[in-house]
């Protein structure tokens, strides 16, 4: 099985409200990024939006975002998993903006075009596009339903983590780049370059922008979100780190938890925008 196929099976399965939480807890740490995105999505427009598109919304940032960011627009929201829509509409409740969400319990492969409206002003496809098995034919259906001159956002992790400092706090030398090549043999984080795809599936002007996503173990969020990291990434990485850096890497877990830890973990973010154009041209 692919690494593509674990996550969309993975999807199939739903998710823990731990895991919910964590998805959460990203979401709130990366708010300049998704700020950003939202700003360089209303340039590039040409008009007010009136209808977006949210592509595998998980728990709601990013619909939330798009609901606050363009008051006046309906957001249709996507994803396969009903508790994570359920979590969505809960999170739009809480910010005020439940009566212009409508969550729609779809699996992105599928032919989910007939259940929004035609004409869509901006797509939103905030790391997700990695998940589905055909990402091609995603990106041409996020098509049909904008209209011309409409607005397509991706955002990708890039290839880049970098975990801070080098022994992770607990005195052994090399354990953060032990680490962080021990997930990278195991192909994290997700990681895809939609330039060419893009271009391909008929859309133009596409513009990429690297930006970079710190999160530090100085404060209450940071540190919890450290910490589940860690902690899923020493059960990752049973079978690829030596014991003794196990241990240490369960003590790092222990300190950032406890507030005592200088930890921090850089990861980059890719940010496509494109258009659709306003005349179709032949292939």
């Amino acid at each position: 099985m692919t690494d593509r196929d674990t996550d969309h099976a993975s999807h199939h399965h739903g998710f823990s409200d731990a895991f919910a939480e964590h998805l959460d807890r990203e979401a709130l740490l990366a708010t300049d990024v998704t700020s950003g995105a939202l700003d360089r999505a209303a340039a590039a427009l040409d008009r007010p939006v009136r209808t977006a598109l949210d592509l595998g919304a998980g728990t709601g940032p990013g619909t939330v975002a798009l609901a606050r960011r363009f008051p006046d627009a309906q957001v249709h929201s996507l994803d396969l998993s009903a508790e994570l829509l359920d979590r969505l509409t809960s999170a739009a409740a809480r910010a005020g903006v439940a009566g212009q969400v409508h969550p729609h319990p779809v699996d992105l492969d599928d032919d989910w075009t007939k259940l929004v409206p035609a004409g869509v002003d901006l797509v939103w496809a905030s790391l997700s596009l990695h998940h589905v098995i055909d990402p091609a034919l995603v990106l041409q259906r996020a098509l049909s339903v904008l209209r011309p001159g409409g607005v397509l956002v991706v955002t990708e992790m890039s290839e880049s983590i970098v975990l801070e400092p080098d022994d992770l706090g607990t005195g052994r030398p090399g354990l953060a780049d032990r680490v962080t090549g021990g997930l990278a043999a195991l192909g994290h984080p997700s990681t895809a370059d939609w330039t060419v795809p893009l271009a391909k599936a008929g859309y133009v002007g596409a513009q990429r922008e690297l930006t970079d996503l710190t999160v530090a173990s100085d404060n209450t969020d940071g540190a919890a979100y450290l910490a589940t990291q860690l902690s899923a990434w020493h059960n990752n990485l049973a079978q690829t780190l030596s014991s003794d850096d196990l241990i240490a890497l369960k003590t790092a877990e222990r300190e950032i938890r406890a507030g005592s830890s200088p930890v921090t973990q850089t990861t980059g973010r890719v940010v496509w925008i494109a258009v659709r154009p306003e005349v179709e041209t032949r292939k």
